[in-house]
C-alpha cells in the first residue's frame, strides 16, 4: 500500500485562500483574531484578542535558546514588537509568532479546541 501525501500550494487569491481554508478545516471565526501585542519587561507581551482574552506570555526562555530570537535579547529591538498584515506577531529583525500558538498557550487550549474541524481531517499518510 503507498501512502499519499498531498501538498497544497500557498493561497494566492482570496477564493484560493477559502478554499484552502475550507480544505485545512480552519474556520477564521473559531480562532480569536490577535488585535493586539504591547512589549512589556523581562521579555514579556501582553496580548489581547478578538474574544476578550487578555494575558502576558514569557518569552525570554524562547529568546535565551538564541537561533532568530538571538536578535530580541536587546531590550530596544524587543520593544519594537508590532502586529504584523496576516495577525502574526513580529520584529523588524526577523522573528514571527503564531497568533495562533500564542492564544493557545495563553489560555491553555489544544489545537482541537481552537479548531474544531482538524479532528475530522481524514489523513492520507
Amino acid at each position: 500500500m503507498t501512502a499519499r501525501v498531498r501538498f497544497l500550494a500557498r493561497p494566492r487569491t482570496a477564493r484560493e485562500s477559502r478554499r484552502y481554508d475550507e480544505h485545512m478545516s480552519v474556520n477564521p471565526t473559531t480562532a480569536p483574531r490577535l488585535l493586539e501585542v504591547q512589549a512589556e519587561s523581562d521579555h514579556k507581551l501582553r496580548l489581547r484578542y478578538e474574544d476578550g482574552t487578555v494575558g502576558v506570555i514569557d518569552l525570554s526562555h524562547e529568546i535565551s535558546t538564541g537561533g532568530v530570537f538571538a536578535s530580541l535579547r536587546d531590550p530596544a529591538v524587543f520593544g519594537a514588537v508590532r502586529l504584523g498584515e496576516c495577525g502574526q506577531v513580529e520584529w523588524e529583525a526577523g522573528a514571527d509568532l503564531c497568533p495562533h500558538a500564542l492564544y493557545m498557550r495563553l489560555t491553555g487550549k489544544t489545537a482541537d479546541e481552537v479548531f474544531p474541524g482538524l479532528a475530522r481531517q481524514p489523513t492520507d499518510a
